[in-house]
């Protein structure tokens, strides 16, 4: 955020950039932290990284930008993920997003919004291999990041105004 912290009218590219580049870098290397920090053994750095680039695309569909900026972004993270971590990583990252986004419809379709329990179970299960109760600690961590970051990045994205490049 502190690219647009005083600056409220962006280009859509220079958005779409910055965001991809925050979520392949510093909210992965924040979640890779978390994960550390709460001992959990992960499977996959990669998977750490597909749930860094979804949750910015969350908070964008929620702060209802238009689906051309979503799916700017979205293009732009898996070719950056594909970069990274293989050709099949932007498929992966697809594939994610759609899991994801069903399990939180269904939290949320459940009254649950507040903890994500089927979210967090596929995202602990996509990351660690299980999401059972040796993870409580990071589920709770999970949540005590993600909820605060989606509802800031929704609150930002909501109030952006776009100019023409």
């Amino acid at each position: 955020m502190g690219l647009f912290k005083r600056k409220t009218k962006v280009t859509l590219e220079m958005f779409i950039e910055h965001e991809s580049n925050k979520a392949v870098g510093e909210k992965s290397e924040h979640l890779a932290e978390l994960f550390a920090t709460c001992k959990a053994k992960v499977r996959s750095s990669k998977e750490v990284a597909i749930l860094s680039g979804f949750m910015p695309l969350l908070a964008m569909s929620l702060a209802r930008l238009d689906e051309n900026i979503q799916r700017g972004y979205a293009s732009a993270f898996a070719q950056k993920i594909a970069a990274a971590y293989g050709n099949s990583s932007g498929e992966q990252y697809q594939e994610r997003i759609l899991e994801y986004l069903s399990a939180f419809d269904k939290d949320l379709a459940e009254g649950k919004g507040d903890k994500l329990p089927t979210m967090m179970s596929a995202v602990l299960n996509n990351i660690c291999g299980t999401s059972d109760e040796t993870l409580v600690l990071c589920r709770l961590g999970l949540l005590q990041f993600l909820l605060p970051s989606l509802r800031s990045d929704v609150e930002f994205f909501g109030e952006l105004k776009f100019v023409n490049s």
